[in-house]
């Protein structure tokens, strides 16, 4: 099995320059045909890839994963802050309901830098998040 994340940055149709690896790679895929290879891509911005990638043999399935919905989002808080000692335990719900368009990286990232604010504004003290009323931002 072979897995190539964000695979339209090195096989975009707008970007003539990667076309040596798009050709290096469609050549593999064809020669590998009959071989029991599983070959994997994800991306971001599908309608970015070439359409030669999506014939059949090569990248010929595609899966739409959504974005998580609010209550994926709080099991993902949940599961994020288990071990994290902060004052937003018991509030995943009401994060999550500010945090639309969020996937899993957005939400480990927002931990982290909530994590990070912590600690430069109180050198390691704990603090307790003020109300947050507005709808967090990407």
């Amino acid at each position: 099995m072979i897995f190539i994340d964000d695979i339209h940055e090195l096989c975009s149709k707008e970007n003539k320059k990667q076309s040596s690896a798009l050709n290096l790679l469609i050549s593999q895929l064809d020669r590998t045909e009959d071989a029991e290879i599983y070959m994997i891509g994800s991306t971001s911005a599908p309608e970015r890839v070439d359409m030669s990638l999506k014939r059949s043999g090569r990248f010929d399935k595609e899966i739409l994963i959504e974005n998580p919905n609010e209550e994926a989002r709080t099991c993902i808080m949940k599961k994020l802050l288990e071990d994290v000692s902060c004052d937003m335990k018991g509030r995943e719900a009401e994060i999550s309901s500010s945090t639309a368009g969020f996937v899993a990286a957005d939400l480990v990232g927002l931990v982290k830098e909530a994590a990070l604010q912590c600690v430069l504004r109180c050198g390691g003290q704990p603090i307790v998040v003020e109300e947050q009323k507005q709808p967090i931002k990407q």
